[in-house]
């Protein structure tokens, strides 16, 4: 086991945990799309010119090579932006109705969503996750329906098709890391993300250069911490351990989040939200606790 690979995948789950709190803050200066186009755009500036030192070194003299590699960084880069931006569109625009805490939890059923996935691929469903569902869902109620049916918070359905997304991305590259060079990836990928939430800036936004002067530290802390070291060392990580293990890493997130949002914004749930939180805590690790569990070792 390649403990490094541990703990690649461990480090963006303390910067997206915090990634919360910052960002709360960054979406209700300056709106959520041109808090992503700008933070997605500062990433791939800060981030291309490592690909190009890289680059002599990636495909050595092999041209078949540099052909299968250079495909497959176009395709999954494609898939893979469109993926992250779509997570990132709805979990933006949720953090405008919604605490840095459930958010942070709603997002993190993407660990229950993956194996629903895997089913369309012919993958099997175990009981235990069946059980895990019914615990999440409860969870779910308790945390997001907190005064009934009729007051459902829109933040909340929001990060869920948000959480959808992180889904088919954590898919996704899971798939293409092993193919191509995981710096290319995590770069390109991101430049998709922040052109297709350029044009969402200027359809749905009226971008105020001075406010977005103003959120200057939002937008750093999410082009340089989030999106250029976060989702790098996730695609790293991704490329050696398996999607379940990986997930499960991830998943930790929501605890630094909340953690972060007490510490930070004196952010305060209920007892039935607490106790929500929980049941959705405790459904997402015992869901994806691995039995045996391997790490993909291949270079």
């Amino acid at each position: 086991m390649k403990k490094r690979y541990l703990l690649f995948a461990f480090i963006p789950t303390v910067i997206w945990g915090l990634g919360y709190v910052v960002q709360t803050v960054g979406v209700k200066a300056i709106g959520p799309n041109t808090l992503n186009a700008t933070r997605f755009l500062l990433a791939f500036v800060f981030m291309y010119p490592f690909v190009k030192i890289r680059r002599k070194k990636i495909y050595a003299d092999n041209d078949v090579e540099r052909v299968v590699r250079k495909s497959a960084l176009i395709r999954g880069s494609i898939i893979c932006g469109v993926f992250l931006f779509i997570a990132n569109f709805f979990q933006m625009w949720g953090f405008k109705y919604t605490s840095p805490g459930k958010a942070s939890f709603i997002t993190s059923l993407y660990i229950i969503i993956i194996p629903f996935i895997g089913l369309y691929f012919g993958q099997k469903l175990s009981k235990r996750v069946l059980v895990c569902v019914v615990i999440a869902m409860f969870g779910m109620y308790l945390l997001c329906l907190t005064d009934g049916i009729s007051n459902v918070n829109k933040g909340d359905v929001l990060e869920l098709i948000g959480a959808f997304g992180f889904s088919f991305q954590i898919i996704t590259i899971s798939y293409y890391s092993p193919k191509c060079d995981s710096l290319s990836l995590a770069t390109f990928h991101i430049l998709i993300a922040g052109i297709l939430s350029t044009f969402a800036m200027f359809i749905m936004e009226d971008p105020n250069w001075i406010a977005i002067k103003a959120a200057w530290f939002p937008i750093v802390y999410s082009a340089l911490l989030i999106s250029a070291i976060g989702y790098t060392f996730q695609i790293i990580s991704q490329k050696h351990l398996s999607p379940t293990l990986a997930s499960l890493i991830f998943s930790m997130e929501s605890v630094f989040a909340l953690f972060f949002a007490w510490l930070l914004l004196n952010d305060k749930l209920s007892p039935k939200e607490i106790l929500g939180c929980a049941l959705l805590f405790i459904a997402i690790i015992i869901s994806q606790i691995p039995e045996k569990e391997a790490i993909n070792t291949a270079p």
